[in-house]
């Protein structure tokens, strides 16, 4: 079983205990970003995360990033491509390819 199914397990053995910090790593955070961005965590784990990121640059950075590509994906803007830039990335590719 892997260290996010643990986590999950330790914060269930605590569940209603005040005063209780919880600490882990990096890992834990980065496999529950969605979750957290998306509300589905219960009390205990997400304030675990809120406190972890507001610490640690590279999870903040993480969840600065997944944050903004989620907004980017919900905007309904539509962006116009460049004219001929189909056929240079075409182009590029099949150079690439080709070796």
């Amino acid at each position: 079983m892997g260290l996010f199914w643990f986590a999950r397990r330790r914060l269930a053995d605590i569940k209603g205990l005040r005063g209780v910090k919880m600490e882990f790593d990096c890992s834990v955070v980065v496999r529950s970003i969605t979750e957290y961005l998306e509300d589905e965590l219960d009390g205990a784990m997400r304030e675990a995360i809120d406190a972890h990121i507001r610490g640690c640059h590279r999870c903040r950075a993480v969840y600065d990033g997944v944050r903004n590509v989620i907004q980017l994906f919900a905007d309904d803007d539509v962006l116009e491509i460049p004219v001929g830039y189909s056929e240079r990335l075409h182009s590029r590719l099949t150079q690439e390819l080709r070796g």
